[in-house]
């Protein structure tokens, strides 16, 4: 990738554009993307990496809680860093199963 976005947004589309995934992936609950079993965290850069994974969690709670099928996996993309970190959600089921307020 080599660029350095501005936004999220514009990293995102190059990110799926480069790995041949439609820009049409389910956007719910304010997350960046659930595609095939994951969802998608993007930031432009990651500097607490447990911060951006409790956020993932907060937002797999909120999917939960609506009756919504959790994914089996969360992706944090640190865009201009070109780094993305691959979590199991059972690993954080117990967090998940909590109801968490206001947003993530």
């Amino acid at each position: 990738m080599s660029n350095k976005f501005r936004s999220e947004w514009e990293g995102q589309i190059k990110f799926f554009a480069d790995l041949k995934i439609s820009a049409d992936v389910e956007l719910t609950h304010n997350t960046d993307g659930v595609y095939k079993g994951t969802l998608f965290e993007f930031k432009l850069t990651i500097s607490d990496i447990n911060k951006a994974l409790f956020q993932a969690i907060k937002y797999l709670s909120h999917r939960r809680i609506k009756g919504e099928q959790v994914p089996a996996q969360i992706l944090l993309v640190a865009l201009n860093e070109e780094i993305a970190y691959l979590f199991n959600s059972n690993i954080f089921l117990e967090d998940i199963e909590k109801i968490y307020a206001g947003a993530a």
